[in-house]
């Protein structure tokens, strides 16, 4: 199955690369693609992983950057503080 991805951008990645990324043998390490993102899980730690930001700038041809599952919470409690104290 052939997976068409957009980034946040609207940018149309191509869908050859995304497929290359998707079923390469990450040694554990898994990508999925959802939303304009690429949620990925490392079977160990990051610092041992053989997937990361660096591999899709590389593949895919954009910028990229990580964020563990703890800074992703952390700002979804600023942004839901920030709604809260200025309501529209």
């Amino acid at each position: 199955m052939r997976h068409a991805c957009t980034s946040p951008s609207g940018t149309t990645l191509p869908t050859p690369a995304v497929e290359s990324v998707r079923t390469s043998d990450w040694g554990g390490d898994e990508v999925r693609f959802v939303d304009g993102g690429a949620w990925m899980r490392y079977a160990t730690v990051f610092r041992e992983a053989k997937l990361g930001s660096q591999v899709l700038e590389r593949r895919l041809g954009i910028v990229a950057t990580a964020r563990n599952s703890r800074t992703i919470g952390a700002l979804l409690e600023l942004a839901r503080s920030l709604d809260a104290a200025h309501p529209q």
